[in-house]
């Protein structure tokens, strides 16, 4: 009898005839094994997670396996080969289930001696199951007592006071008038219930970042003009280049002072904001990216040290409000992955450890299709959109990313909101397309442009409040230049709409979504 005890239950991968046979029997040459079975006729996974399992077949001839769907695969595909055996080890992935349902498919291992004789088995996997989130928790204090979920489904859509106190010489530096008391009730009386405020803090504060009295009292006093309006309010650190522009090569140098520095801020700001009840929420940064060459680099870093880097500001944002106390204790906070960007939240973002459950956020920012959304690319190239979605899709110089943004979205959810981190649109925005020196020539129909912005920014709404992200419209008050015409509400003249037709189309897009929490 020739022993063949190296391939007991071993799996051979090789397409052809032999591509899944591993058998237990001390006789390859005796095919007398008896009528094609398997040792299960049904099988299911035990969660929707990408799992492997294994079948056991006895085939007294050669044989074939095919599988009915993609989801579920041999190492070599979805079908193979085999020769007689038995208890032969069949070998099956399954890839994650990303969907709430429940799949099924069918294995089916056919006699190539006699096709008539076949064998099926059914396997099924569980779809996932959604964070069943609490939106209250009895033991915070009395106006702190919203979770982060119940909180964000109480932003009805929210709105960036952009290109104010972020700016490099303070309040008005870029051409951005005071704001004022009546400015944020107009914008409550617009329909935004909630705002977001960035600001630069370190040309404001000494080498330690000790903030300089004057400026922290404003800041309080616009932060007071939204939150004694019954308003919800986000600030955050914003253009603070000292720690949002690292330097790679110089990280392992500097970053435990930054981390100190950084410390130190966000203890001082939430010093003075301790008071405030669960309508007030911090958020830790804005968009970090590094520096190389002396130039901005905005790709995903390929350094896993800055990604670290990332992580640990994130910890010590929580760490250092949380230790000042109080409400603070209690506050939803709002962390960020690299650049802010969706994809690197995907691939890199740890959330951070937290001394209360259920009261940290996610945020990432969305200008996407970027050729669309701003006005930056070369016109006599081609490489600027005037037009999107599916009603514009005919036109030149138009783009469809409707079915890119809600699988992307759709990934988020997947991946923080039903998991426990729930998300926030921290900026999303499409600029208005005005007429250049080099696209007047292009044919394009500008009233038609608008009409598709319009149409991008209800559908981005929609589908961000589907998921379980509140957006905030990125408004920096620019509107009829050449790029970045980012502005809705005209703050020089009494917060009036730039575009009746873009701000009634947020409004409409927030409306219509319904948060999945």
């Amino acid at each position: 009898m020739k022993k063949i005890l190296f391939k007991l239950y071993m799996f051979i991968s090789l397409v052809g005839v032999f591509g899944l046979m591993a058998s237990c029997s001390d006789d390859d040459d005796n095919k007398g094994y008896g009528p094609m079975a398997v040792d299960m006729t049904e099988y299911t996974f035990s969660s929707n997670e990408a799992a492997t399992f294994y079948l056991a077949l006895t085939a007294s001839s050669d044989w074939k396996v095919e599988i009915a769907d993609e989801w579920l695969t041999l190492p070599t595909g979805n079908s193979g080969y085999g020769t007689p055996g038995s208890a032969i080890r069949i070998i099956l992935n399954a890839t994650e289930n990303t969907s709430e349902d429940v799949r099924s498919t069918i294995v089916t291992f056919t006699n190539l001696t006699n096709p008539s004789e076949t064998v099926a088995v059914t396997v099924s996997q569980p779809g996932h199951v959604s964070v069943d989130y609490t939106d209250t928790n009895a033991s915070a204090p009395a106006g702190m007592q919203n979770n982060a979920t119940a909180i964000l489904k109480s932003i009805n859509v929210g709105w960036n006071l952009g290109n104010t106190f972020e700016s490099d010489g303070g309040e008005t530096a870029w051409n951005n008038p005071t704001t004022t008391q009546a400015m944020i009730t107009s914008l409550k009386n617009h329909g935004f219930n909630a705002i977001r405020i960035p600001v630069r803090w370190y040309q404001h504060a000494d080498d330690e970042m000790n903030i300089d009295a004057a400026w922290m009292a404003r800041v309080k006093e616009v932060v007071d003009y939204a939150y004694n309006n019954g308003m919800y309010v986000i600030l955050n650190s914003h253009h603070d280049n000292w720690y949002d522009r690292i330097v790679p090569g110089t990280l392992s140098e500097t970053k435990e002072g930054i981390l100190t520095k950084f410390n130190n801020m966000w203890t001082q700001i939430a010093n003075t904001f301790a008071n405030y009840d669960e309508h007030l929420l911090f958020s830790a940064m804005n968009e970090v990216i590094y520096i190389s060459q002396g130039q901005e680099v905005w790709t995903e870093p390929t350094d896993g040290n800055l990604f670290t880097y990332m992580n640990d500001l994130n910890q010590t944002f929580v760490n250092a409000v949380r230790a000042t106390g109080g409400n603070n204790a209690w506050r939803t906070l709002i962390v960020q992955p690299w650049s802010c960007d969706p994809d690197n939240a995907l691939k890199h973002f740890v959330k951070p450890e937290d001394s209360i459950e259920n009261r940290l956020v996610l945020e990432f920012h969305f200008y996407q299709p970027y050729n669309f959304c701003y006005q930056k690319g070369d016109d006599s190239k081609g490489e600027n959109m005037y037009y999107w979605g599916k009603p514009y899709e005919g036109l030149s110089y138009s783009t469809n990313t409707e079915n890119d943004i809600i699988n992307k979205f759709n990934q988020l959810k997947y991946n923080f909101v039903d998991k426990g981190i729930p998300v926030i649109m921290g900026e999303f925005g499409a600029a208005a397309h005005r007429k250049t020196s080099s696209n007047q020539t292009f044919g394009i129909n500008f009233t038609k442009s608008e009409e598709s912005r319009a149409y991008y920014l209800e559908f981005v709404v929609k589908q961000a409040k589907d998921h379980g992200f509140p957006a905030f419209y990125w408004d920096n008050n620019v509107y009829g230049g050449d790029s970045e015409n980012f502005g809705l509400l005209d703050r020089n003249n009494n917060m009036e709409p730039y575009s009746e037709s873009a701000l009634n189309a947020i409004k409409a897009g927030a409306a219509a979504g319904v948060y999945p929490f």
